[in-house]
């Protein structure tokens, strides 16, 4: 405090912050508060969030080629054992191809997919009918007896997906228009084999 223009130290027993610590000892509520400030500061006892659900498209117009950021492809075949090929196209250029025997990794391969070519299907696969329909829940897929085909594509905060069964598709309907779109585009593309999936 100032008094007649001289600045006065302040006891140590008035400051808060040294309050706790007096003579080198702590006191009781000091050591409380220090224990409270480590516990709530401890990574612990932070509450975890719980995994990102993209909700399901529902009602939503469908978007713009331009707005879709990302594009993903699965195929499953099952007789005995479920073999699966997925594919992810993303709009900043990364693409992955991967072969699956039921849940287990058998390969990876990677590839660029230029902004243009991405650009392009994302118009095609928009053009027929993709987001036309009520589409899948993405949690509530039902599994396939043998055979099974699910394409998504989604924007920043929402995914649409659909399936079907490739070998009941009738030439020229919209999933046969939109599996061969995809086909057209991955073929196409200079797989490269990647480190071990």
């Amino acid at each position: 405090m100032y008094s007649r223009g001289r600045l006065e130290a302040q006891p140590i027993r008035d400051n808060p912050l040294t309050r706790a610590y007096i003579g080198g000892v702590l006191t009781n509520a000091g050591l409380l508060r220090l224990a409270l400030v480590l516990l709530a500061s401890s990574p612990g006892c932070a509450p975890s969030r719980p995994a990102f659900v993209e909700p399901s498209w529902g009602d939503a117009p469908p978007p713009l080629p331009e707005q879709i950021a990302e594009i993903t492809f699965d195929r499953t075949r099952c007789s005995g054992s479920c073999r699966s090929t997925r594919i992810v196209l993303r709009r900043d250029g990364r693409a992955e191809l991967r072969h699956l025997t039921g849940k287990r990794n058998d390969s990876l391969f990677v590839a660029v997919i230029d902004s243009l070519t991405f650009r392009n299907l994302a118009t095609r696969l928009v053009a027929d009918d993709l987001f036309e329909g009520p589409g899948a829940d993405p949690g509530v897929l039902e599994p396939f007896a043998t055979s099974g085909t699910v394409l998504s594509a989604s924007i920043i905060c929402r995914r649409f997906v659909d399936q079907w069964d490739e070998r009941r598709l009738i030439p020229g309907s919209r999933g046969a228009r939109l599996t061969e779109a995809l086909d057209s585009v991955t073929r196409r593309l200079p797989w490269a084999r990647c480190c071990r999936a």
